[in-house]
């Protein structure tokens, strides 16, 4: 059985960003082609990865969403997202967008982006950068 690479691809907003980024969460150490059925139902009980909304979910919230059949039920990449979320906030408040943020980042080695982005999020492992 081969991997599957998924596509690059170069979201136009930041909640374009905040989706695969999200993605990335879930996909990690998780078969790809599960997520990707899934996908639909995952943005749908996330808001359609509307950040500013997921960073303020509680813990009533985050158990909600654990409890649908329709998502991936890890409770912890859940809470991740919900942290992510909220890192992704403080990046847009103190860069503009997120694409303004990568800017600052985009010409250091890959190894270099890699730890920066894994250091600020949770679950994004080195292959999900």
């Amino acid at each position: 059985m081969g991997y599957i690479i998924p596509q690059r691809i170069k979201p136009d907003s930041d909640q374009g960003y905040f989706s695969q980024l999200s993605k990335a969460v879930f996909q990690a150490g998780f078969s790809y082609k599960v997520v990707e059925q899934k996908w639909p139902d995952i943005t749908e009980a996330f808001e359609n990865f509307n950040f500013d909304s997921i960073a303020l979910w509680d813990e009533e919230i985050i158990l909600f969403v654990v409890q649908s059949p329709k998502v991936i039920r890890n409770i912890k990449k859940i809470r991740g997202i919900v942290y992510n979320a909220q890192v992704f906030l403080e990046l847009i408040q103190e860069f503009g967008s997120f694409e303004a943020f990568l800017a600052t980042i985009r010409d250091k080695p890959y190894q270099e982006v890699s730890k920066i982005l894994t250091k600020k999020f949770k679950w994004l492992g080195r292959t999900g950068v």
